[in-house]
């Protein structure tokens, strides 16, 4: 594996947040870190947990997960552990056993809690992990929908999770509509510049801001946290930037 430097896993929780972050947005004056801190905190108390990997000092991973009926993701996973985000500064840093490492830790957390295992949702396409690293670490597939695939670590033989298909509920999104939530700070922080590129092009958008996991759990993508609707059609099932925004708008939609 090479050097790995001297490695520490950091809890991080309530009384620490403030100290050690979230890794993917440092900026403590950033709208996106503000409404991710704001949202951590509310999703402690659900039983949210996060692992930060420090190398010589320097934070290189993070891993967030949260027991499955509070997933924020439209997935059916009581009794499991769900990881919502897994995070390495770099790829190189995966194939040093970063990644694993941070599962590993989950893993362990949801064993002492007497949990039936740990699960996922991962994407080979943007803004989720792909398989392979839960596969390196004894997940299954066991579900594939779309771009998407529900990867599972059964301790034992039991009920197995799966996702909750909701996009009958598409026909309930008329004109320009973006659902998003906080759990992502990207999320938050681009939707000004959003909102402006739709006023620019004389486009009415209306925002859908997910405020709790049961809310998450009927979004009509298996994202989950952020869509982009037009009249009952996905056009962007993950955080776009304004740009693709734009192009969407006008190539697609006007």
């Amino acid at each position: 594996m090479g050097n790995m430097g001297n490695i520490e896993i950091i809890e991080v929780d309530e009384t620490n947040l403030s100290k050690y972050g979230f890794l993917c947005n440092t900026n403590k004056k950033h709208p996106g870190y503000q409404a991710k801190f704001a949202w951590l905190t509310e999703q402690f108390k659900n039983g949210l947990i996060i692992r930060l990997l420090q190398v010589d000092g320097k934070t290189q991973g993070y891993i967030e997960a949260i027991p499955g009926e509070f997933a924020w993701r439209p997935i059916e996973a009581k009794g499991y552990m769900f990881i919502q985000c897994i995070y390495t500064k770099a790829k190189k840093l995966r194939q040093l056993g970063y990644a694993s490492k941070l599962l590993k830790e989950i893993e362990e957390y949801a064993q002492e809690k007497g949990m039936k295992g740990v699960v996922t949702v991962t994407s080979e396409g943007s803004w989720l992990a792909g398989k392979s690293i839960f596969i390196k670490n004894s997940f299954k597939e066991i579900e594939s929908y779309d771009r998407f695939n529900l990867m599972v670590h059964q301790f034992h033989k039991n009920s197995l999770p799966k996702f909750k298909i909701n996009e009958e509920m598409l026909i309930n999104y008329k004109g320009l509509n973006i659902i998003y939530s906080a759990q992502c700070p990207y999320n938050v922080s681009v939707l000004p510049d959003l909102q402006k590129t739709a006023d620019d092009l004389n486009l009415s958008l209306t925002l859908h801001e997910i405020k709790t996991p049961e809310m998450a759990q009927q979004v009509p993508s298996l994202y989950g946290t952020f869509v982009l609707i037009h009249n009952g059609k996905i056009f962007a099932d993950h955080y776009i930037s304004k740009t693709r925004f734009r192009n969407i708008l006008t190539k697609e939609i006007k």
